[in-house]
C-alpha cells in the first residue's frame, strides 16, 4: 500500500503524532556504503590474488555490504537505524557482519574440527553464496510479511496483552513462574536431562514423554524475570527490585549449574533489552561490565565444569555437579581478578617507565594466554590467544563452507520436506508418538559432515545459509533467507517492546534465537510452534487481567501508555471563551489545513 501522493509504500512510513504517518528521510547513506561493498569485488578482479587474499577482500567487502544494508532498513528507526531500540532485524545484520564478515579475516586452517576438511578456496566460495544470501534477506526485510500477516501477529499480541494501562495481574505473578521453573529444573537435573549435565549418550540415541514439557516449564523463569523486569522498570519501587534481584540471581545460577553459557547471555540479554526500550537508550556500562564478566569468568568457567562434569570416567551425578559449581566458579573469579590486576600492574609499570606502547600490549596478551591455558581446555589444546579463540568460536563461514563443498557430491541433499513439517513434527507429543525421530542436527551434521565418531558427543554449528542449502542447493538458500528476513520483519513490526512494553515477555526469549548465527533453520521453525503457545500463554497470564482501557484514534494505544513504559500524558485542560479585548482575534489554520 502507497502513501498517498508519495509512490513510497505506507510501510516505510512510521505513526507520527496524534495517529498520523510521517515520512523518514531517504536512506541515501546506503547507496555509498554499497557502491563501497563493490571495491574488494573490482580489486580482485583486477588482479590475481591468493585464495588467502581472497577471502580477506571478500570479507571486507561482506562487511560493508552488512553495514549498507543495515543503514538501508534502519532508516525507518531513526539515527541509530534501530540498534538502540534492539530491532531484531539491525541486529541481525550487525552480528551476521561480525561472524561473517569480520572474524572470517582472521580465518586460518586447523588440524581440528571443521577447518581440517576445508581450505581458503572453500571460504572464499562461501563468502560469495552468504553476499547473495544477504542481499535476498534484506530484501525479504524490506518488502516485509504483508499487511494480513502484520494484522494477525498483532492481533495475537493484543488479545494476550489487554488494556493500555499497564497492570500486573498480582505481585506474585513472578515467584510463581520462578517456582514453576525451578521445580521443572530442578527434575531435570534428578533425571540428568538439564543442560550439560546427564549422559550425553542418553540424549542423542533415546528421549523421553516429559523431556520437553519438562524444558518449557523450565523456561518459565527467564519469563518470570522479564515480568518483574517491566514492573521495575513501569513502577519501580523496593517490592520489584527485590523481585528482580532475587529472580536474576536464580535464572544466573542455573545458567551456572548447566554449564551454558548461552543461558547466561540470553538472561542478561534480555533483561537489557527491557531497560534499554524502558529508558530509550543502551545500558552501555552494564553491557560492558556484562562481556567482561563473560570473557574473563564465565567462559573459563564453563570450560572448567564441563571437564569435570563430563570426565572420562564418566559423567557426574546431577547433585555432585551442584556442589561442583560453586568451587569452579570461585577459582574462575580469582583467576579473572588476578588477571585483571596483573594486566593494571603492567600497564601502570609501562607508563612509569614511558614504554606503555610495547609493554602494556604484550603483557596483557601473555595475561590473557596465561589465563586461558589455565582455565579453558580448549584454548590450552590448542595453544590459541583469547581474540584467535573469541573468533573461532563466533566465526560463522566454516558450516557453509564445508556444505558448499560437499553437497550434494559426497553428502546428498536432504528432503525440503523435512524442514517444512519440522513445525509439525514438533507439535505432536511424545507420548502419542513414541517413535518420533530425534531432532539432534549439530550431532547429525557432525556425522555427515565431519565424518565425527559417533562415541564422541558433540555437536558442531550449523548456519542458517549452511542449513538452508542442504535442502537443495542455491534456490532454496535464497528463498529461505528472503522468508526469513520477512519474519523479522515481521517480528520487529508486531511483537517489539516498543509498541508495549509488555511485548517484551514475547521478544526477548526469542531475540537470542534469532540472532545465533550456531541456529539451524530447521531448529528455528521446530522450535516456534511450542514457544510461541508458551510465551503467549505466560503473557495473557502475567498481563491479561488488566482491565481493558481506552485506546486513541486508529487502535493503536498513544504514544506513553504503551511504548515505552512511560506514564501517560494528562488531557489537555478544557478551552476556555477568550476574554474579551478590543483587538480583534486572528485565527490561524493548524499545520496541513491552511
Amino acid at each position: 500500500m502507497m502513501v498517498p501522493g508519495s509512490g513510497i509504500p505506507r510501510s516505510w512510513s512510521a505513526p507520527g503524532p496524534h495517529g498520523r504517518r510521517t515520512l523518514h528521510r531517504s536512506p541515501v547513506l546506503w547507496v555509498p556504503l554499497a557502491l563501497a561493498s563493490l571495491a574488494p569485488w573490482l580489486v580482485e578482479a583486477s588482479t590475481v590474488p591468493s585464495d588467502t587474499t581472497r577471502v580477506k577482500l571478500r570479507s571486507v567487502a561482506f562487511m560493508i555490504q552488512s553495514v549498507a544494508s543495515l543503514a538501508l532498513i534502519g532508516a525507518r528507526y531513526g539515527r541509530s537505524a534501530g540498534l538502540s531500540q534492539i530491532r531484531v532485524g539491525p541486529w541481525y545484520l550487525l552480528w551476521t557482519g561480525v561472524s561473517l564478515g569480520l572474524m572470517t579475516m582472521t580465518w586460518h586452517a586447523s588440524l581440528l574440527g571443521a577447518r581440517s576438511q576445508i581450505d581458503s578456496a572453500a571460504v572464499a566460495r562461501a563468502l560469495a553464496v552468504a553476499s547473495v544470501a544477504l542481499l535476498c534477506w534484506t530484501a525479504g526485510y524490506l518488502l516485509g510479511p504483508g499487511a494480513d500477516a502484520l494484522a494477525v501477529a498483532r492481533g495475537l499480541a493484543t488479545a494476550a496483552v489487554r488494556g493500555a494501562e499497564f497492570r500486573v495481574r498480582n505481585a506474585a505473578v513472578p515467584w510463581v513462574l520462578c517456582g514453576i521453573s525451578v521445580v521443572a529444573r530442578g527434575l531435570q537435573i534428578a533425571l540428568g536431562q538439564y543442560a550439560y549435565l546427564g549422559d550425553a549418550s542418553a540424549l542423542v540415541s533415546s528421549s523421553s514423554a516429559y523431556a520437553q514439557p519438562l524444558t518449557q516449564l523450565g523456561s518459565c523463569g527467564l519469563l518470570g524475570l522479564l515480568v518483574a523486569a517491566v514492573a521495575l522498570a513501569r513502577e519501580g519501587g523496593r517490592r520489584w527490585t527485590l523481585t528482580f534481584d532475587v529472580l536474576l540471581a536464580v535464572e544466573l545460577a542455573f545458567a551456572l549449574v548447566g554449564g551454558m553459557k548461552g543461558v547466561f547471555v540470553t538472561t542478561v540479554g534480555a533483561t537489557f533489552v527491557t531497560f534499554a526500550v524502558a529508558r530509550g537508550r543502551l545500558p552501555v556500562r552494564w553491557i560492558v561490565v556484562a562481556t567482561a564478566l563473560l570473557l574473563l569468568v564465565i567462559v573459563p568457567y564453563n570450560a572448567a565444569y564441563r571437564t569435570q562434569v563430563r570426565s572420562t570416567a564418566g559423567p557426574m551425578s546431577g547433585r555432585a555437579a551442584v556442589l561442583l559449581a560453586p568451587s569452579v566458579l570461585a577459582h574462575s573469579v580469582t583467576g579473572a581478578v588476578g588477571t585483571l590486576t596483573r594486566a593494571v600492574g603492567t600497564v601502570t609499570d609501562a607508563i612509569s617507565t614511558g614504554a606503555a606502547g610495547t609493554g602494556g600490549v604484550t603483557s596483557a596478551s601473555d595475561s590473557a594466554d596465561s589465563a586461558d591455558s589455565a582455565d579453558s581446555a580448549d584454548s590450552a589444546d590448542s595453544g590459541e590467544s583469547s581474540w584467535r579463540y573469541l573468533a573461532d568460536r563466533t566465526g560463522a563461514v566454516d558450516s557453509l563452507a564445508i556444505v558448499l563443498a560437499r553437497t550434494p557430491d559426497t553428502v546428498p541433499y536432504h528432503s525440503a520436506s523435512e524442514l517444512l513439517f519440522s513445525p509439525v513434527r514438533t507439535l505432536i507429543p511424545r507420548a502419542l508418538w513414541p517413535g518420533k525421530p530425534l531432532r539432534i542436527t549439530g550431532y547429525d551434521f557432525k556425522q555427515e559432515y565431519l565424518a565425527g565418531d559417533a562415541r564422541v558427543y558433540s555437536s558442531a554449528a550449523v548456519s542458517p545459509q549452511a542449513d538452508l542449502y542442504r535442502y537443495g542447493g542455491l534456490l532454496p538458500l535464497l528463498i529461505g533467507m528472503t522468508l526469513l528476513g520477512a519474519g523479522y520483519r515481521l517480528v520487529d513490526e508486531a511483537w517489539h517492546p516498543a509498541v508495549d512494553l509488555r511485548y517484551v515477555v514475547l521478544f526477548g526469549p526469542l531475540l537470542p534465537r534469532m540472532l545465533g548465527s550456531e541456529t539451524s533453520v530447521v531448529d528455528l521453525l521446530a522450535a516456534l510452534p511450542i514457544q510461541l503457545a508458551v510465551l503467549f500463554a505466560v503473557a495473557t497470564y502475567a498481563f491479561g487481567g488488566a482491565d481493558s482501557g481506552p485506546r486513541r484514534p486508529g487502535g493503536r494505544p498513544g504514544a506513553g501508555v504503551r511504548g515505552t513504559g512511560a506514564r501517560p500524558r494528562p488531557d489537555p485542560p478544557p478551552a476556555t471563551a477568550p476574554e474579551a479585548t478590543s483587538r480583534p482575534t486572528i485565527k490561524v489554520a493548524p499545520p496541513g489545513r491552511r
